[in-house]
Formats: C-alpha cells, structure tokens, sequence
C-alpha cells in the first residue's frame, strides 16, 4: 500500500494559496510581479472550464469556485507531501462533496499518481463514496453546490 502520510496547509484565503502555487513555477520572480505572471491552468467551475492566464486571474477563479489546493511532492528532505489548501466559509456550510473531492484529487497526486486524469478519478471515487455512504447507509440525501 502507498504512503499514507500527508501533511496539510490551510490558508486563511484564496490569494497565499495562489502566490505559493505560483512561487513553485516562478521562484525568483518578484512578489509585485507575480500577480501579472502567466501560468496557464485549467480549473472546473462546476458549469465547464476556465482557463487562468495569470496568477491574478487564478485568484479570482479560486474565489468564484469557493474551494481550491494543490500539493507539493516535491519533498526536498522533508519525509511527506503536503496538499496546501483554501475552503471558503460558503463551501465549508455547503459543499462538502466539492471538499471530499479536492481532498480525494490530492491524495492522488500525493500518492504518487502526477497524471490530472488519475487524480481526478480519485476525486471522483472519493465523492462517489462519500455519496453512497450517506444515502444508503444513512439515508441521508446529498446534493452538490451549483457553482
């Protein structure tokens, strides 16, 4: 079985979260820069892709999508990866799939799968058992947030 252990960093907003996603591609890049510097990432809004030009606008995508993270398996002597992470307060009451699937993409790619299309899977695996659980065994019924 995989390794399992995973460290985590919370940010208090969408914009920290951003600039040090940004910093791994653009490390000397000056910090009044960076906002204007390309980085050319696909995010799912829920209704269909939106395509972030630069750091600036990813921030606005990631506030608009409430929920967003990435990890670092880059571990430069440090022993595990860690997924860094923003959830709005909105999402925090109202989107707990959308959180079970940032956290199910991560642990993807911290465990070693670097393919998007496998850490989405994990996304959607972890979802879809999230979901599962709660309405057959629970009897709960789950609905997503509409973005």
């Amino acid at each position: 079985m995989p390794n399992l252990t995973i460290d985590f960093k919370r940010y208090r907003s969408a914009k920290p979260l951003v600039m040090a996603y940004a910093r791994f591609d653009h490390p000397r890049i000056h910090k009044s820069k960076l906002l204007k510097t390309k980085v050319g990432l696909d995010l799912d809004l829920g209704n269909g892709e939106c395509h972030a030009g630069t750091v600036e606008e990813l921030i606005s995508i990631v506030k608009r999508k409430g929920l967003w993270g990435f990890c670092d398996t880059i571990t430069d002597g440090r022993n595990n990866p860690i997924i860094h992470y923003w959830i709005s307060k909105d999402s925090q009451k109202n989107d707990i799939p959308g959180i079970m699937e940032l956290f199910g993409h991560e642990t993807g790619h911290a465990i070693g799968y670097t393919s998007e299309t496998m850490a989405i899977k994990f996304g959607v695996i972890t979802v879809f058992s999230y979901v599962t659980m709660m309405e057959e065994v629970f009897g709960k019924k789950v609905c997503t947030k509409e973005k």
